[in-house]
């Protein structure tokens, strides 16, 4: 494990310097500000950040030491109140995972199979649904276990929490703030950009980006790739304070997009300070962003999660991944809150749906296939671009990996 302190004044130049070091696996586990008042000359920064080796795992935080180097006391005192944290997180993670498995190992039946109906006398379509939905359907919309395949993906389509027409363009003169949440690995980062390419090549609407999403160093230079082909300003956040200054800054667009952190639903400091920056940014429309692959059984514990950041819809992505999205059936038994898009692949910036209901139905019939998206409405210079910034990030990926 490396951990090296840095210092300086621009964080966002520190960050790009352990990106040159120490690479894009590297975290920033403690920033810290020396110096100064907010936005003054003068003020000074100093972050602390660890590469932890592959076959270094196991090893001990408070020997670590920076390459080159004898051990830093200061870092070494950091990093153990850091692991404290993490480990105090990690025990009631798995107190809560054990609950859940008594609960579970509880149930008479399967996750999916409701109370007295047997998996094997429901349809070939309904097999995997939500339990709840299933038996909604068996006493309100029996069509659905009998009719022909084109008439359920109609009949699904009404039946599930979907909006299909989300505004981008507020309806007052001040731009709209639009923030993506959600837990990690969850594309955020990719849907914003995504979402982005709509706004501004589909709607006409001048764009802006912020991204408070600083943990990971190269979550910052994603976004910054992104907004840089797309031709749109970006603003990075440290505090609640600068992203007051941020939107003040971009305020002459149409609409603002945010780029957050991805958090566990157990992680309560990091939620909280995610909340804490986006309070500096006042009257926001939160989507919160759900894997289409997100189990069943931590669908509630991952909404209650973010509820304390009041989010107004849902963005489901991943769909691509699985063979048959049954979050969509547990959904109308979890919350009110209704799909607005959903995305089914990697490609910016054209795998993005609205909540469409005939396609999400197809999209839990097995016999669906690909769900194809819409004609690309965008210029092929800019999925050109697109697909080079994809080709190289991967390539960099692999030789990382080979350097480890």
């Amino acid at each position: 494990m490396k951990i090296r302190r840095y210092k300086g004044s621009s964080r966002e130049e520190l960050y790009q310097l352990i990106n040159k070091e120490m690479g894009p696996n590297a975290v920033v586990v403690a920033p810290e500000t020396t110096g100064g008042g907010l936005l003054t000359r003068g003020k000074k920064y100093e972050l602390i950040a660890i590469l932890e080796d592959a076959d270094e795992s196991g090893a001990s935080i408070a020997k670590a030491a920076p390459a080159g180097g004898a051990a830093d006391p200061a870092v070494a005192d950091d990093m153990n109140r850091w692991q404290r944290i993490q480990t105090r997180q990690w025990r009631e993670l798995q107190t809560k995972m054990s609950q859940i498995q008594k609960t579970v190992d509880t149930l008479q039946a399967g996750p999916h199979a409701p109370v007295g109906v047997a998996p094997d006398s429901l349809p070939e379509h309904a097999a995997l649904w939500d339990s709840r939905f299933v038996e909604w359907a068996r006493r309100e919309k029996m069509e659905l276990l009998d009719a022909d395949a084109q008439q359920v993906r109609a009949i699904l389509g009404d039946s599930l929490p979907i909006d299909e027409h989300f505004q981008f363009k507020g309806q007052q003169k001040k731009p709209h703030i639009i923030v993506l949440i959600g837990p990690t690995g969850s594309g955020k980062t990719t849907t914003l950009a995504k979402m982005a390419a709509i706004c501004a090549h589909q709607e006409r609407l001048r764009v802006g980006i912020v991204s408070i999403d600083t943990y990971r160093v190269a979550a910052v230079d994603q976004i910054r790739e992104y907004a840089s082909l797309l031709d749109m300003e970006l603003r990075v956040a440290f505090s609640a304070d600068e992203a007051r200054v941020a939107i003040a800054e971009l305020a002459d667009n149409d609409v603002i997009l945010v780029d957050t952190p991805g958090r566990t639903h157990f992680d309560e400091m990091g939620l909280a300070v995610s909340h804490k920056v986006l309070r500096g940014m006042g009257e926001v429309t939160v989507l919160l962003t759900l894997p289409a692959t997100l189990s069943i059984n931590d669908l509630a514990d991952t909404l209650q999660g973010f509820k304390r950041f009041q989010p107004r819809y849902l963005v489901v992505t991943k769909v691509d991944e699985t063979r048959q999205p049954v979050l969509f059936t547990a959904l109308p038994f979890e919350t009110d809150l209704k799909v607005a898009f959903v995305t089914n692949g990697q490609r910016v910036p054209q795998d993005i749906f609205p909540g469409d209901a005939e396609r999400i139905g197809a999209l839990l019939m097995p016999s669906r296939g690909s769900v194809e998206p819409p004609p690309k409405p965008f210029s092929s210079v800019l999925q050109d671009r697109v697909d080079s910034v994809h080709a190289t990030r991967a390539r960099a990926a692999d030789d990382a990996g080979g350097r480890q």
